[in-house]
């Protein structure tokens, strides 16, 4: 993105030759002229696109000018009729912006020099001076909105501030929301507020920022009624982005309101949030009075937290839904003796579970003698491990003595290999149950 405006002086001369005249200009100049450019170079390198009002480098160009004696009355005259003066057909290092009544009075630098200039003060800090002319001085509703991101990305936030306040006035649309959310990041949430709250012209990303800054005073009635405002698919979703917003700002006892019985995302993220906001004797709790889904999300909290013997004592104490995490943690873990403990105190998850470790160990043999004896948990990892094996005899047996996972993976044989038919007519239903 170049920094350079399009002036009508540019065509008038071009290349080295345009360059080194410019630069000439610049290194012969006295220390007033010199110093009128260098503010023009940077008030161009702050944002300001339109052509620059003559005020604004009389004011900015004493920044510039370092100690010195007596200053001439007529300095700034002096500098404009040299720095406007051009020569045999080459540029100006100042342009006047037109004979048009709105453009008098206003400028253009040359692009040669801005680039020049602008090379030299790459690392330089602008004056504030500068910026408070610029605040003062400038009225494009374009170059507040540049200057103000400028400012914002300086961390200049007293000259930010004023800037998008000058950017509203002139009618931006991006400046609300950019000086709500500095107002909060300062404290001021209830400037912010105020400031988008009844606005008109809020598009659905205001009405975001303007939702958010509500959720974190508690009104959330009206931080709902903001998002339902939203255009298309966005308000059917107000509840849920409302949700997450007061997780964020730690009002947990507000989003947990929100929670339908049937709505486990939600339900999950505020076990977690209490767990993060150290409200660990609320989770117990919300599980014994919340339903299933709350059970779910505090079983599945302790799961991720591999707090073991909370959630088998759970699990003991008759929570079905615990039951299936201490087994996939021991599965996990590789904790063979204990899943087979648990399989054999007639524990459906476990058993299943054994089931896949066992395979996964290489340990078929037990596998099959506990399918053989009546276990109809390990026949799924059994069958993928015996046609993984290529024993296909052993995989036929099983499906004739009516092992359901077995008949389905002999059944696919033939189905991955293109004959449909012959793998349809080998499930065949009968009242003992499914025979190849």
């Amino acid at each position: 993105m170049t920094l350079i405006r399009p002036c009508d002086h540019r065509e008038m001369a071009s290349g080295d030759a345009t360059t080194a005249w410019l630069i000439d200009r610049r290194n012969g100049a006295d220390g007033y002229a010199r110093a009128v450019l260098t503010a023009a170079a940077d008030v161009v390198r702050l944002g300001v696109r339109s052509p620059i009002p003559a005020g604004l480098l009389e004011a900015t160009a004493p920044e510039y000018r370092g100690p010195g004696g007596r200053v001439p009355a007529d300095w700034f005259e002096r500098s404009m009729t040299y720095l406007t003066a051009s020569s045999a057909g080459q540029a100006p290092a100042l342009a006047p912006a037109g004979t048009e009544p709105q453009a008098a009075g206003r400028y253009d630098l040359a692009a040669p020099l801005l680039r020049h200039i602008a090379r030299a003060r790459a690392e330089e800090k602008v004056p504030a001076g500068t910026w408070r002319a610029v605040v003062e001085q400038i009225g494009d509703k374009d170059d507040l909105e540049r200057l103000a991101w400028s400012a914002e990305h300086r961390l200049l936030y007293c000259f930010a501030v004023p800037l998008w306040r000058r950017a509203i006035e002139g009618g931006s649309s991006v400046a609300p929301v950019r000086l709500a959310g500095l107002l909060a990041a300062q404290g001021a949430t209830a400037d912010a507020i105020a400031l988008l709250r009844g606005r008109s012209d809020l598009d659905d990303d205001a009405r975001g920022t303007l939702a958010d800054l509500l959720a974190g005073q508690g009104e959330v009635r009206e931080a709902l009624d903001v998002l339902r405002a939203r255009g298309g698919w966005r308000a059917a979703t107000a509840e849920r982005d409302l949700f997450g917003l007061l997780v964020a700002h730690g009002r947990l006892d507000d989003a947990r309101a929100l929670v339908r019985e049937d709505d486990r995302r939600p339900s999950l993220d505020i076990t977690r949030a209490l767990a993060d906001h150290g409200r660990l004797d609320d989770l117990p709790r919300r599980a014994g009075t919340g339903g299933r889904t709350a059970v779910f999300a505090f079983d599945r909290f302790l799961m991720q937290e591999r707090r073991f013997d909370e959630l088998r004592a759970r699990a003991d104490a008759g929570d079905s839904i615990a039951s299936t995490f201490p087994a996939k943690l021991l599965y996990e873990e590789g904790r063979t003796e204990e899943l087979r403990s648990r399989a054999d105190a007639g524990d459906i998850s476990s058993s299943a579970r054994l089931a896949e470790l066992l395979v996964r160990q290489g340990a078929v043999g037990e596998s099959r003698s506990r399918a053989d004896a009546g276990d109809r948990q390990p026949g799924a990892a059994l069958a993928a491990e015996l046609e993984r094996r290529g024993e296909i005899g052993e995989l036929r047996r099983r499906c004739d003595d009516g092992d359901h996972p077995a008949a389905r993976r002999y059944a696919l044989l033939p189905a991955a290999a293109g004959r449909v038919e012959e793998a349809r007519s080998m499930f065949r239903w009968t009242s003992g149950g499914r025979t190849c």
